[in-house]
């Protein structure tokens, strides 16, 4: 019983995942600043506005 509740968490989450990624483009995923629109920076995979010090 544990492992159907296990399964039906996972699945849970997968389809999260996927409604979360439909609400934004590629949800901001980046692999250099180059693919951040204008004036954000990538950092750890997700594109982000810097902060000025």
């Amino acid at each position: 019983m544990k492992k159907i509740a296990l399964i039906a968490v996972v699945i849970a989450a997968g389809i999260a995942g996927f409604v979360r990624m439909g609400q934004s483009e590629d949800c901001g995923r980046c692999s250099f600043d180059s693919d951040c629109p204008g004036g954000q920076v990538c950092r750890a995979g997700y594109c982000e506005t810097p902060q000025a010090p």
